[in-house]
């Protein structure tokens, strides 16, 4: 009875280890997914927010380290952006990416450009060396964090959306995060 026993508990712990590892490799396979960017510039109807067009050509896209700064300080008067703060390794990152923001995207109801912005070192360095950056980093206290700019006459006004939001609720997020800014 014991040989049977051991042999069952060897059977499950087999099958355990293969499930395992059958996640992580799905899991790994999973993060390198990163669908093809469109170019959206032209796609506002149905948007339950109106923002003036901005000297951005993408609706939604990568924003590297180096870019940053000078996207930020081109913005015109009646320019809205946001910056969306992420890591790749991010769970809650990549759901918002797929379930929010990129349905946004295809339903053509994304408010303003979303730049994504992937949290590293460099992103750091490039953020300390600029102080409306900094003042807009600064709210950046968990992952993903969108900080919405807003260029008025008076200055740079921002405020931030924090976490995971369904479509509905970033929109509704977006639409408060306007009326509430703080100028940089």
């Amino acid at each position: 009875m014991s040989a049977s026993l051991s042999s069952m508990v060897a059977a499950f712990v087999s099958l355990g280890i293969i499930f395992t590892i059958g996640l992580l490799l799905i899991s790994f396979f999973k993060l390198g997914d990163e669908p093809e960017a469109s170019n959206l510039s032209e796609r506002t109807a149905g948007a339950q927010i109106v923002a003036k067009p901005t000297n951005l050509s993408k609706k939604s896209e990568e924003l590297t380290a180096d870019k940053l700064s000078s996207v930020v300080s081109s913005m015109s008067e009646g320019d809205i952006i946001s910056l969306m703060f992420y890591s790749s390794g991010c769970p809650w990152c990549r759901k918002f990416k797929s379930e929010t923001i990129e349905v946004l995207e295809k339903d053509d109801k994304l408010p303003f450009p979303i730049m994504m912005i992937q949290a590293s070192a460099e992103m750091k360095q490039h953020i300390e060396k600029d102080e409306a950056l900094k003042k807009i980093a600064s709210e950046v206290r968990g992952l993903p964090t969108s900080v919405v700019l807003q260029k008025k006459e008076d200055g740079l006004y921002y405020s931030p959306i924090v976490g995971f939001l369904p479509p509905d609720g970033f929109l509704k997020k977006a639409e408060e995060s306007l009326k509430n800014s703080k100028m940089v």
